[in-house]
């Protein structure tokens, strides 16, 4: 787990399309390409892909909500907070 513009990523190969895939979440046919622009998905967006994908969803939220946080632009911190997420 890297971040959630990671398993964007891999949500994006498995669709035909960021627009298709949004479609398929039913989410807006802007949300993805936006939260593409912020560098970050919303709490509720990575856990509806990683639902999608098969993928742990509570670490992926967990991922999103600590890099929603504006005070934490340190990426090892947060991959250390993440870290005990996925150990919990």
């Amino acid at each position: 787990m890297k971040s959630t513009l990671d398993l964007l990523d891999m949500a994006v190969r498995t669709a035909k399309s960021e627009r298709a895939l949004s479609l398929d979440l039913k989410l807006d046919p802007t949300t993805l390409a936006t939260a593409r622009g912020r560098g970050r998905l919303s709490p509720i967006v990575a856990g509806k892909i990683a639902d999608r994908l098969g993928e742990p969803i509570a670490e992926w939220i967990a991922l999103a909500a600590l890099e929603a946080e504006p005070n934490i632009r340190d990426t090892k911190a947060i991959q250390r907070l993440a870290a005990k997420v996925r150990n919990s």
